[in-house]
C-alpha cells in the first residue's frame, strides 16, 4: 500500500538516514558525509538536519546507537527501522513536481537495491507512471507555447528527450524486475 504525503525535508532526511544504515552499521560522521553527498544538486541538508533525523529515528526505535569499541560510536538499524525504511520507500509524494519531490524520487530510486522485489516493483511502477504523465503534460504544454523560437524549441527538445530517456530506462528496469519476480515465484513453487 502506498501512502500519499508531501515530500517534506523531514521525510527526505528520514529516508536518507534509514537508507544509509540499511546494509551496515555506520559511524555518525560517515552518515553525515554520505547523506550530504547523495544529491547535492537537489537536496543538500545541513549537519543539524541529518543529526535531527538520526535523533528522531533513535527515539522512534528505528535506529540503535551502540559502542563496539571503547572510542567508537556506531549506528545500526532495527527491525522497526527496516519496516519504516520500506514504508518511506513506498511513500507517494503525489503529482506535484518540485525540487523536494525530485529529491525524494531520486533517493527512493537509488535505495531500491536495499529492498525486496515487491517494494521495488511498486516504486518503479509509480515512477514509471509519473514519468509518462510528466512527458504527456510537457507535450500538452508545449503545444500551447506562444513562442516557438530557437531557444524555447531547444529547451522543449532537451526536456522532452530527458523525459523520454527516463521513461525508456525505467521501462527496461521494470521489465528486469518483473522477470526477477516471476523467476523467484517459479523457484518458490518448485521448492
Amino acid at each position: 500500500m502506498e501512502i500519499f504525503v508531501s515530500a517534506s525535508g523531514t521525510l527526505i532526511a528520514d529516508l536518507a538516514v534509514l537508507g544509509t544504515v540499511q546494509r551496515n552499521s555506520i559511524q555518525p560522521d560517515h552518515i553525515r558525509s554520505a547523506i550530504k553527498g547523495m544529491f547535492p544538486d537537489q537536496w543538500l541538508p545541513t549537519t543539524g538536519v541529518v543529526d535531527a533525523a538520526v535523533e528522531r529515528a533513535v527515539l522512534a526505535g528505528h535506529l540503535l546507537i551502540y559502542y563496539p569499541g571503547s572510542q567508537e560510536t556506531m549506528i545500526g538499524t532495527t527491525d522497526a527501522g527496516r519496516a519504516q525504511f520500506r514504508s518511506l520507500l513506498l511513500t507517494d509524494p503525489g503529482d506535484a513536481l518540485s525540487p523536494s519531490v525530485r529529491a525524494l524520487e531520486a533517493m527512493q530510486f537509488c535505495f531500491l537495491d536495499l529492498t525486496d522485489a515487491s517494494t521495488t516493483r511498486k516504486v518503479l511502477n509509480r515512477i514509471r507512471r509519473r514519468t509518462k504523465q510528466r512527458l504527456t503534460a510537457l507535450r500538452q504544454r508545449t503545444q500551447k507555447c506562444p513562442h516557438a523560437g530557437r531557444y524555447a524549441s531547444l529547451w522543449i527538445s532537451m526536456e522532452t528527450r530527458r523525459l523520454e530517456t527516463s521513461a525508456q530506462l525505467i521501462n527496461l528496469i521494470c521489465s528486469d524486475v518483473e522477470y526477477e519476480v516471476q523467476d523467484a515465484a517459479s523457484a518458490g513453487a518448485i521448492s
